[in-house]
């Protein structure tokens, strides 16, 4: 859930969302996911299974542009798709890939475990 307009207007929700984007947790949490996509676990349950690491990092409110929440560059996303697919998730519109919102927009869509969306999107090419 993105903070609303008022909320990124007040300094000490500024400040407080600086000093969690700072902190070693996320940091390190932020460090964990940059290898994604990993291993294909035989168990959505596992504490080390991605999809729970990306959940809980959009739990925080991180989006897209924060430090370290990218997906870097077209071929990350096609590498994550790739790893969606071969794990057995559910790969959402799949077949407008990888413009299936808008073009120039390009991103895979899929489903974690607990039927969560997710969207791993590449920066926009200039």
């Amino acid at each position: 859930m993105q903070a609303s307009c008022d909320e990124e207007a007040d300094p000490s929700v500024r400040s407080a969302r600086a000093a969690m984007l700072a902190s070693a947790p996320v940091l390190g949490l932020l460090a964990d996911l940059s290898g994604w996509p990993g291993t294909v676990l035989a168990s959505h349950k596992s504490a080390s299974q991605p999809f729970h690491q990306l959940t809980f990092v959009a739990d925080l409110g991180l989006v897209a542009g924060d430090p370290g929440v990218d997906a870097r560059s077209r071929a990350r996303v096609d590498e994550v798709r790739a790893w969606v697919a071969a794990a057995g998730f559910a790969l959402l519109y799949d077949e407008r890939y990888p413009f299936a919102t808008a073009p120039g927009y390009y991103a895979v869509f899929c489903e974690d475990p607990d039927r969560i969306k997710l969207e791993v999107v590449a920066p926009r090419e200039s």
